[in-house]
């Protein structure tokens, strides 16, 4: 079986779209994608990092939301 593939957190970014900083401010705050420590070192399975983005996929978004008077008169 593949190895399992661990990225810097230059490569996070780079797959999240998502700063270093803003990575590391989650991370800190107990938020984000899962990491790997080992010491002072941080890595990301990348895995982890698309099953991280894929949880917050919204399927369909209402553009507007149609308010009561405007349902009352067929908007």
């Amino acid at each position: 079986p593949p190895l399992p593939q661990y990225v810097t957190e230059s490569k996070a970014e780079h797959i999240t779209g998502f700063k270093v900083g803003t990575l590391r401010n989650w991370r800190c705050a107990g938020k984000g994608p899962p990491v790997v420590r080992r010491g002072r070192t941080v890595r990301y399975l990348v895995t982890d990092l698309i099953a991280w983005m894929e949880e917050g996929r919204v399927e369909r978004e209402v553009a507007h939301r149609v308010t009561p008077r405007e349902e009352a008169n067929g908007v």
